[in-house]
Parts: structure tokens; sequence; C-alpha cells
């Protein structure tokens, strides 16, 4: 597919957080982060032209490798390295104002963690492999040690994803899954088929880490299966695109 993308962005607020969870109107091509020689260069490129138009803010957005491994942004000359050079990670935060990180997803989980109190946010990659390494929790964790949050002031929001009513688990993911406690709360079989709710399982992990269930918001969690104005690649293979995910932090008044 081809890059498409919509002047007309609809970005959320929540105190200081703005954010975007994109769909087909804003989005890219699988592979735009291998293509591009640096992360600078997304920028000159839509649908990350009009991301960072519209936000007023630079972008900047790991190479996912289904993984744990964190980007931090706490300093100016960390932008202006992550901005030179791609790296790999699978959760990206920053307490700087003026700066907006992402994930690009299809199917997998975009997921943001924000805590209001000491002004510091993340994006993560879920996918079932990320998942199954708990790397929600492992945000979690990363805001609590390098920036001072605490558990219960994040807020949780989920962007659009896979849903259980057509997300079948293979058989590696079923293998993995075994020994989680969570595993008989996010499996379905229905008439030998198992399902997989992978929001669900990144729920319950947050909540076992200390967030609040009221701080969890799941209104932006649409269906990317089933629901055609997003990108799946267990529908569409190889020719899906990929939806845009970005937080910034605006000044804090």
């Amino acid at each position: 597919m081809e890059s498409t993308y919509s002047k007309s962005l609809l970005v959320q607020e929540f105190e200081a957080l703005r954010f975007v969870f994109g769909d087909k109107k804003n989005s890219c091509t699988g592979d735009a982060l291998q293509k591009s020689l640096q992360p600078a260069a997304l920028g000159l490129q839509e649908p990350f032209k009009t991301v960072a138009e519209t936000l007023k803010v630079p972008l900047i957005f790991p190479r996912q490798v289904h993984g744990v491994e964190v980007l931090a942004l706490k300093t100016k000359a960390n932008v202006q390295k992550a901005l030179e050079h791609h790296t790999d990670a699978d959760i990206i935060s920053t307490s700087l104002e003026g700066v907006g990180i992402g994930v690009l997803t299809a199917d997998c989980l975009p997921l943001i963690l924000y805590d209001p109190e000491v002004h510091a946010c993340a994006v993560v990659h879920a996918g079932w492999k990320g998942t199954l390494k708990n790397v929600a929790c492992e945000a979690l964790e990363h805001l609590g040690c390098e920036y001072g949050t605490s558990p219960e002031h994040v807020l949780a929001f989920f962007g659009p994803c896979a849903h259980v009513e057509k997300y079948s688990a293979s058989t590696e993911l079923l293998k993995l899954l075994s020994g989680s406690p969570f595993r008989e709360n996010v499996l379905e079989d229905r008439e030998g088929v198992i399902y997989f709710n992978l929001p669900k399982m990144n729920e319950l992990q947050l909540r076992a880490c200390g967030l609040l269930a009221e701080n969890i918001h799941r209104e932006f969690c649409k269906d990317t299966i089933t629901n055609y104005a997003y990108w799946s690649y267990r529908r569409d293979g190889e020719s899906a695109g990929r939806q845009l995910t970005v937080a910034m932090l605006a000044v804090k008044e």
C-alpha cells in the first residue's frame, strides 16, 4: 500500500497530554521505518509531515522489534540523537514538552501511559510477543524508575488493535501463554478454535502492576480486524499499512 494521510487530524487531549490514534487516513507503509535512513527524514514524508505540522513537534518512532527495550528521551541531547539514528525499541518515553513520540501498528496494541502528576508519558507497542514479555508493565516500571511516577497516578489509553472476536491464537502463542496466571481469562474456545484477547491481557497485566482500573481508557480501542477503517495484518497480509499512534506533552498550566 501507499502512505495515506488526511489533513483533518483528530487530536485527543487529556490535561497536558495530546495524542493521536490514527486509522487508514493517517497511515504509512509497513516498511516506512526500514526505508528511512534517518528518523528525522520521516518528518518530510506523509503522513508524518501532517502529524508533525498539526502538533507542531518533531516526531520520533523507534524501530519496533517485539521486545521490551526502551528509548528514553529525557534531554534535548537524547532527542537529537534519536532524530539522527534509528533505535530498536518497543517502549518510547519522555518528560519533555514539545516532542512527539510514537509507534506504528496493524493489529498490535498501541498503548499510551501518562502520569499527570510528574508530567511524563510513554508509548508502547504491545503485540502478542511483547505482551507475553509483559511489555506494558515493563513500561510502567520504566516510568517509575526514570521519572518517578507512581502506578496509581498513571492513566492508560488503549488504541485500535485486534480483538478477541477474530484473533485466533497460534500454537506458539498458546505455548508461551501456558504459564500465565491470566491464561483462562484471555482465551476463548469457539468450536475448537482458540481466540486471544490482546487488550484484556494488557489490562490484567497493568492492574497486577498497580494501575487502577478506573484509569484504563478503552474508548479508542477499536477492532482492527473487523473495522475496515483500520489496517489489519491478519486480514490484509503483506499489503497492510500501519496506523500511527503519537503522544506529546504540552506546556503544563
